[in-house]
């Protein structure tokens, strides 16, 4: 170079080297922060499906739990409206009652 463009040098150094070494950290980095970013993405969507499946079974166990409460109150009610039928035929004996009539 001194001699075709007559520059009085005193030291080269090719920088594309460190030019593609900081280019292909700066990318390793990027992906990096691209897939972590990504996974909490991820884990948050995971989490929060997770609870509405959570709330909606829970919600589904409650709604099952009141309709079987509300027929068992209902079902306990006929039975003892059976019963007090009965006691009132005489037919079943209350209390100790020792007079069973058929």
């Amino acid at each position: 170079m001194e001699d075709y463009f007559r520059y009085d040098v005193n030291y080269v150094v090719n920088v594309t080297d460190i030019d593609d070494k900081i280019i292909k950290k700066a990318n390793r980095i990027a992906l990096v922060n691209t897939v972590d970013n990504t996974v909490k993405a991820l884990e948050k969507k995971s989490h929060e499906a997770l609870s509405q499946l959570v709330r909606e079974y829970q919600e589904t166990l409650k709604a099952d739990f009141e309709a079987k409460d509300k027929k068992l109150q209902l079902t306990m009610r006929q039975i003892y409206e059976m019963r007090m039928n009965l006691v009132a035929q005489g037919k079943y004996v209350c209390d100790g009652d020792e007079k069973r009539k058929r």
